[in-house]
């Protein structure tokens, strides 16, 4: 879902409605991110690693670069919010040499937004149970 005038409203209604997840969510501000953390919501985030995006959009005119670095800083706000996260990926493509290792590029994404490896760890294992209610 793009974000615009009509996403902010989705989210906003989606957490309202106590919905257990949100998804992608690529431009949240601080403020829907704020009350996602206050309702409990999960983000998802589909943290795309800038590689991803330009394999997934080799012809485009869209801002790869631009948008891989709004995920990190959407991810770093959330960190820091303490909103909580369940790692995603929505792998779509295929990269030669790195059969098996594309949800690894997804660490990188972490590491840059400054999630200390506790962090990653719990947001891609436990968290996730929970979000599954496993």
């Amino acid at each position: 879902m793009r974000f615009c005038k009509k996403g902010y409203v989705r989210y906003r209604d989606a957490s309202n409605a106590q919905s257990e997840s949100v998804e992608h969510s690529f431009n949240l501000t601080d403020e829907l991110l704020q009350l996602i953390k206050e309702k409990g919501t999960y983000l998802v985030g589909t943290d795309f690693p800038e590689e991803h995006l330009r394999a997934m959009y080799p012809n485009s005119s869209r801002d790869q670069k631009g948008q891989a670095e709004r995920i990190i800083d959407r991810l770093r706000r959330a960190y820091k919010i303490g909103v909580k996260m369940a790692f995603g990926s929505d792998i779509v493509i295929d990269l030669p040499g790195k059969t098996g290792q594309l949800a690894m590029d997804y660490l990188d994404v972490c590491v840059a937004a400054g999630m200390p490896p506790a962090a990653i760890l719990k947001c891609w294992t436990t968290n996730g149970a929970e979000l599954m209610h496993v």
